[in-house]
């Protein structure tokens, strides 16, 4: 009995020193880098959304949505060049919203919250996307389709898994003594 309560009593001063410590609460980024993440989501908004233009017709909204739902690969018009240049930025340029993402839900942290975690993340990239592409969709200068909505998906979701590969992992403590008890 005296060899367990001195066991409990050394665990659970460690464990309070540790959560304790400040720099094991990370809090503060979490929403630094959520903030980060909205802020870039507004910005992408803002460049790809110029000059905000809508169309507001009813019908005009259904007819675009039709034509894309029966071709969506119709935005593809150039040169390979052209299709590349447009593919690569659309991927880069929601790889980055991944990572942010990622790094705003601390995606990768722990081990056993990645299950829970990387459908969120995958879920919001993904609507993000979506939103930016209908907004294109529907403004009239711009054309959304297809092969931009896949480029970033993609991008988002490669920043998702670039999170994950390089992510700094916490480290679990280990008391000295515990080797010893056992």
């Amino acid at each position: 009995t005296l060899r367990m309560s001195l066991t409990i009593e050394e665990h659970f001063c460690c464990t309070s020193s540790a959560a304790s410590d400040p720099s094991t609460n990370d809090l503060p980024n979490v929403w630094f880098f959520t903030l980060l993440a909205c802020a870039y989501f507004c910005l992408l908004c803002l460049i790809f959304w110029q000059p905000f233009d809508f169309r507001r017709d009813p019908r005009d909204i259904q007819n675009i949505i039709n034509k894309f739902l029966s071709n969506p690969f119709s935005d593809y018009r150039g040169a390979n060049r052209k299709l590349l240049s447009n593919a690569l930025r659309a991927t880069v340029t929601s790889g980055i919203l991944g990572v942010l993402t990622a790094m705003a839900i601390r995606l990768g942290r722990h081990a056993n919250s990645i299950k829970v975690s990387l459908p969120i993340a995958a879920v919001f990239v993904s609507l993000a996307v979506l939103l930016i592409e209908l907004g294109q969709l529907l403004e009239m200068s711009r054309s959304g389709g297809g092969v931009d909505l896949l480029m970033r998906l993609f991008g988002a979701w490669a920043g998702l898994g670039l999170w994950l590969v390089w992510a700094p992992r916490k480290q679990s403590f280990v008391h000295p003594s515990d080797d010893q008890l056992r």
